[in-house]
């Protein structure tokens, strides 16, 4: 049978301290329960309630006791797949660079959104006169947007990045700027590098910076005015809750980053072959169902899976370095 732990909520140390039982693994001994963790991109317990059906379904599948664990951020989830506390992960683009630089972990699928396997950074702003230079149109989630984000240029209807960033050098010093968290590929590491590569600011110390801690909190935080300009993921404006922002009309998009890896899935490198491969077959064989679909679009918006290139996030280590970011 599948169990799930809350660890949303607790501070990094007392994570290690109380969230796991069992003690490292051993290289190449396979665990007798599974642990598989999440980090939230939205409210903690949106996603606690939203993970039990896909651990039930890979215990069934993989024969074994699977344990979901909700992590408060991905260096609690790196530090858990480092110390063999945990044995499968769902990582960010950043995070993945991380358990792989420091847990060793392998990358075994990658996600699909649309077709492709790459997302970008959204900027948006509460202020579009400022950041507009075209007249504000309709993308294709409903959302407002400009500077030519509404553009389909792909069969799925998919709109790459980078576009509007001639609007990015706008963005002044003494600005409020809302991210995710310092860890977040899209919510910070690639638009703080934006900010110095075409604003010339610092994102330590020429903006005010906020950390809202999830990307639907950054969309909050311009639309209730807390920040002029934010970032999040592509879109995550549809991922807030009815009645959370009492407008979204105010939230404009107005420019986007590079193309970033996805998100995905790894495993220890402690696993054997067979037990990794018979959880990437499953987890493959679940997004093709259509209970599984619900429940990973539930998740994290997972369209569907793709084997994983760990090559493909060499572009988030170089970002990450090019900002002196070695660790969460």
């Amino acid at each position: 049978m599948s169990r799930r732990r809350t660890l949303a909520l607790l501070p990094a140390a007392a994570l290690l301290a109380t969230a796991f039982a069992a003690g490292p693994v051993a290289a190449q001994d396979d665990p007798e329960t599974l642990v598989m963790g999440f980090v939230p991109s939205r409210e903690a317990d949106v996603l606690v309630n939203n993970i039990d059906p896909l651990t039930e379904y890979l215990a069934e599948a993989l024969g074994m006791p699977v344990e979901g664990v909700v992590t408060q951020d991905y260096t609690g989830l790196v530090t858990a797949m480092e110390t063999g506390q945990a044995h499968v992960g769902a990582f960010g683009s950043f995070g993945m660079v991380q358990a792989m630089d420091r847990a060793g972990v392998v990358p075994i699928l990658q996600t699909e959104r649309d077709g492709e396997v790459t997302y970008h950074t959204q900027w948006f702003t509460n202020n579009p006169d400022k950041y507009c230079s075209t007249e504000l149109a309709t993308n294709k989630d409903g959302f407002q947007t400009c500077n030519g984000l509404e553009v389909q240029e792909t069969e799925a209807g998919y709109t790459f990045g980078p576009k509007g960033e001639d609007s990015i050098a706008l963005i002044e010093a003494g600005t409020k700027v809302s991210f995710t968290t310092p860890t977040s590929g899209s919510g910070y590491v690639f638009p703080a590098l934006q900010l110095i590569n075409l604003a010339g600011l610092d994102p330590e110390a020429d903006v005010e910076a906020i950390f809202s801690g999830g990307h639907d909190n950054s969309v909050l935080a311009v639309c209730n005015g807390d920040a002029e300009v934010g970032v999040s993921f592509d879109d995550a404006r549809t991922i807030l809750q009815e009645g959370d922002c009492d407008d979204l009309s105010k939230v404009v998009s107005f420019a986007f980053s590079d193309e970033i890896p996805s998100d995905g899935v790894a495993v220890a490198g402690s696993l054997s072959d067979e037990l990794r491969q018979a959880i990437s077959d499953a987890l493959l064989a679940y997004a093709d169902t259509e209970e599984g679909a619900a429940v990973l679009d539930a998740v994290y918006e997972i369209e569907d899976y793709g084997i994983a290139d760990a090559a493909a996030y060499d572009v988030v280590r170089d970002a990450a370095e090019k900002l002196g970011i070695t660790e969460g």
